[in-house]
């Protein structure tokens, strides 16, 4: 009995001693905290067999953003040593003196710990002029500050490292009322100094249109990322430990401004740098006969502004004439400076009668942003004359009638039916043959158009254009003719850039690349002549007309190796939840 005692009191003994050896201990990395910038709680638990804990308490002041857990076991002078270790990835919700709580693990308990978190500013003030040092900077510009409702503002955002960056994520960019927001590109990356730092900046920009007058508050942004700390994690001593950091830009307020009481009431209000107000017509003639098409083009360009802002354009019809619109299209091009809208529409006009029809005078009143006053653009009326046939068709149109009449009525010789119809008989023999002789010269021109194309080419196919597309096709081509007309060959050579994306799909970069989306070898060696005087040794007066002649009769087909532009690489950077 004594023995058994003795057993008894030996076993509580080393229970008791087993208990007070079993701790739970806190390190804290690193200590003092930085602001925005993760932290690692560790928790180790040695020869006790912890419990799940429970990390509530701790966000009341932390964001737990990722958790751990390695168990291990260890033999030391024949003793087994067991230890749990826990290893949290923290962000503190302020600055300051936080105390981390004592949290439970089973029947043990954490100490609890004063932190102090210390601030690390992640933001440059462009007015301050100085820059904090830091290797991760977030700031945000806007232009103007006091825009106009429905201005165009341009938003810069500029993120500048000298740190390696894991998964970065943007938060959304939100503002306080309404408006628009589109991306310009996809961003640029470069390399600069600030205040003697050398940063590789990453810089997007976004055009935001504002739909209501007032103060308008852009959120600040957060980028959320990570970096490499340079430590080696604790669970595998060959991996590196990525350290979570967040930074946050500056707020802007903008000032909206209304639309000034100056601009004309009931007119579509356009802000914009500047606008113009064009037209084409097809043929370009005062003189047409009637009962002939006349096709009629109006263009409108406006920078600052998308194409959703813009007005549709309705000429009224002169007496006796007749206008069939076609469906509008619209376009939008942006640039680092923001956008540019364009809308196209089309009329077929018709004068069944002879005479002469007015067309009226078209403004369009806007406001300019850069000189901050009212403007219109204009065209002036334009008048075109619709001449009757010649005296001997009509004549000859008039003699049916007439036959139709004698027979129809009371029958008189066939003698006057017969003399009646020959003329007409006449008529219809010259109609036919001028429709044989079109008929042949379609069939040599297409013959032609297959001599054109140079030997070992691709096969073509028709384009496949959107109405973007068509738009930009349209607007190049007008630049084109201007261009060639004026002799200007750096004009001639940008409508070619810019149609050739229509044409493609996708923008090409030089000339050499336009020649590849060309059909016909006469454009193609304009284009390359355009290039030789541009760019050769000696360059020479160039001249536009062969390079219009080709680009007329260039069909509307494209190599079919040119069908599936590749498709561009993501933005670095995307906007998103964080």
């Amino acid at each position: 009995m004594v023995r058994l005692m003795r057993s008894l009191l030996l076993i509580g003994l080393c229970l008791a001693a087993a208990v007070a050896a079993a701790e739970v201990k806190l390190d804290v990395d690193p200590d003092p905290i930085q602001a925005n910038a993760s932290a690692q709680l560790t928790f180790r638990i040695t020869d006790a067999d912890a419990g799940e804990p429970d990390f509530a308490p701790l966000e009341a002041d932390f964001d737990i953003l990722r958790r751990n857990r390695q168990t291990s076991v260890s033999w030391i002078n024949g003793r087994s040593q067991r230890q749990t270790t826990w290893v949290l990835e923290v962000m503190p919700h302020r600055t300051g003196t936080i105390e981390i709580p004592a949290l439970a693990f089973g029947a043990l308990t954490s100490p609890a710990r004063t932190v102090e978190v210390v601030a690390t500013p992640g933001t440059r003030d462009p007015a301050a002029g100085t820059a904090t040092g830091s290797d991760i900077l977030l700031e945000v510009e806007a232009s103007p500050r006091t825009p106009y409702v429905q201005e165009q503002v341009i938003y810069t955002v500029r993120l500048r490292r000298r740190v390696e960056l894991s998964n970065p994520r943007f938060s959304p960019l939100n503002t306080s009322t309404d408006a628009i927001v589109k991306p310009l590109g996809d961003g640029r990356q470069f390399i600069e100094t600030v205040d003697g730092i050398s940063y590789e900046t990453f810089e997007q920009r976004y055009a935001i249109f504002p739909q209501k007058s007032g103060p308008l508050r852009i959120d600040p942004l957060v980028l959320t990322t990570q970096i490499v700390s340079g430590k080696r994690s604790l669970f595998d001593p060959f991996a590196q430990t990525l350290q979570t950091r967040r930074v946050e830009s500056n707020e802007v307020v903008l000032e909206v401004k209304p639309a000034p009481a100056a601009f004309p009431a009931g007119a579509t209000w356009l802000p914009a740098r500047r606008l113009r107000l064009h037209e084409e017509w097809e043929p370009d003639t005062d003189r047409i006969a009637a009962g002939e098409p006349l096709s009629r083009t109006l263009f409108l360009w406006a920078d600052g502004l998308i194409a959703g802002q813009l007005p549709e354009i309705a000429p009224a019809a002169p007496p006796g004439i007749k206008v069939y619109p076609d469906q509008a299209q619209s376009n939008d091009q942006a640039a680092a400076n923001g956008f540019t809208a364009v809308l196209q529409q089309k009329f077929a006009i018709i004068g069944s009668t002879p005479g002469a029809a007015e067309f009226g005078a078209l403004s369009v009143p806007w406001w300019n942003t850069e000189t901050d006053a009212l403007e219109v653009a204009t065209l002036p009326a334009r008048q075109v004359a619709f001449e009757g046939a010649s005296g001997n068709d009509a004549a000859a149109t008039a003699v049916p009638d007439a036959a139709i009449a004698s027979e129809d009525g009371d029958g008189r010789s066939a003698d006057m039916t017969s003399a009646s119809a020959a003329p007409t008989l006449r008529l219809w023999q010259r109609i036919s043959a001028a429709l044989a002789a079109a008929w042949l010269l379609t069939i040599v021109a297409w013959w032609w158009s297959r001599r054109a194309v140079a030997p070992g080419a691709v096969p073509l196919r028709p384009v496949a254009t959107s109405e973007r597309d068509a738009a930009r096709t349209a607007r190049a081509s007008s630049a084109l003719k201007q261009a060639c007309a004026a002799h200007d060959a750096d004009a001639a050579r940008e409508a070619l850039l810019d149609w050739s994306q229509g044409r493609a799909g996708a923008p090409c970069r030089n000339l050499r690349e336009v020649v590849a989306v060309i059909a016909t070898a006469a454009l193609r060696e304009a284009v390359i002549d355009l290039e030789r005087a541009l760019y050769g040794r000696q360059p020479a007066a160039w001249r536009g007309d062969a390079l219009w002649t080709a680009f007329r009769l260039e069909p509307a087909v494209v190599p079919a190796r040119m069908s599936e532009p590749a498709a561009p690489l993501p933005p670095l950077f995307k906007l998103g939840r964080g």
